[in-house]
């Protein structure tokens, strides 16, 4: 199964790789 997914802001330019990059993240994440 799925241990975690990430809920990004498709409005917000360049969400996935925010996501990736920066420390804190920039999405939702829901785990667990």
């Amino acid at each position: 199964g799925v241990k975690g997914a990430v809920i990004l802001d498709g409005r917000m330019p360049h969400a996935c790789l925010l996501e990736l990059f920066k420390d804190g993240g920039i999405g939702t994440l829901i785990h667990e």
